[in-house]
């Protein structure tokens, strides 16, 4: 999953694969429901979410919600330090 429609366009463009978009950056508004989001990541479709730190801007109770049930592994899956993608892997369904 990833954040924007412009983060889940760049993902899927590079892995052919199709990327769930919780926000659009272009209405302003939710597009995946916290409570959707929980019932993907139970059925083991959801393991990684890939966000921007503008998140917190966007959608202030989504990013709190991530926060709270995903852990950072930007490094351990090679991304760089300074990028403004964050790599979170879930930690609680």
């Amino acid at each position: 999953a990833a954040d924007t429609y412009n983060t889940s366009a760049r993902v899927s463009l590079v892995t052919s694969e199709p990327v769930l978009t919780l926000y659009s950056e272009y209405n302003k508004t939710r597009v995946t429901d916290i409570s959707a989001l929980k019932e993907l990541i139970e059925s083991g479709d959801v393991r990684f979410i890939l966000i921007s730190e503008a998140m917190r801007f966007m959608d202030f109770e989504l990013y709190a919600w991530l926060q709270a049930n995903t852990s950072e592994v930007s490094f351990q899956a090679g991304l760089p330090f300074s990028d403004e993608m964050q790599l979170l892997e879930v930690i609680a369904p």
